[in-house]
């Protein structure tokens, strides 16, 4: 379902990384291409949502217990099919966002718009990156949410790296 919505709402599926966290937790990375209205590539989960988030009581009205992230790469830079074959490549975006599809497997923590995870320089090769803030994509509606077979509905975020610059 997340691969058709992505496909038809989203972008053309460029590469898919498949399991790239080699666990148990099933977590693809899809690589979606450019399209006249984002000429850039981003990499959006698919799997995540497989798991419910262990969202507070009283929000459970209020905030989707299942996400998916979407990440746009800068302008200009492009992943390759090559590139996901090569360990070595795995760039800190990716890295990034299989830490935080790890999130829903980690218990009590959950993310909706407005959330934040603090990395404080820590982000594997990117010391500038201090978080990720999390919101809504920028995309119409239609875009944001994901409606799964068995009924469930996935919210799709956009995960916005912060850099130590920027809020210097």
């Amino acid at each position: 379902a997340c691969k058709k919505h992505y496909y038809e709402q989203i972008g053309p599926l460029l590469y898919v990384c498949k399991n790239p966290l080699g666990s148990k937790f099933r977590v693809d990375i899809f690589v979606i291409g450019p399209t006249t209205e984002c000429p850039c590539q981003r990499l959006v989960t698919c799997g995540m949502g497989a798991i419910k988030m262990n969202i507070p009581k009283e929000l459970q009205s209020i905030v989707y217990d299942r996400v998916e992230i979407i990440f746009t790469l800068p302008y200009g830079f492009a992943i390759k099919e090559e590139d996901l074959n090569d360990e070595t490549f795995f760039c800190p975006a990716f890295h990034m966002l299989l830490d935080i599809a790890l999130t829903p497997y980690r218990g009590k923590l959950w993310l909706s718009p407005g959330h934040r995870i603090f990395y404080n320089g820590d982000c594997y090769k990117n010391p500038d990156i201090e978080f990720v803030y999390f919101d809504a994509p920028h995309y119409p509606p239609s875009v944001q949410y994901i409606d799964l077979p068995n009924g469930k509905t996935v919210r799709l975020l956009e995960a916005l790296p912060v850099f130590y610059f920027n809020i210097k």
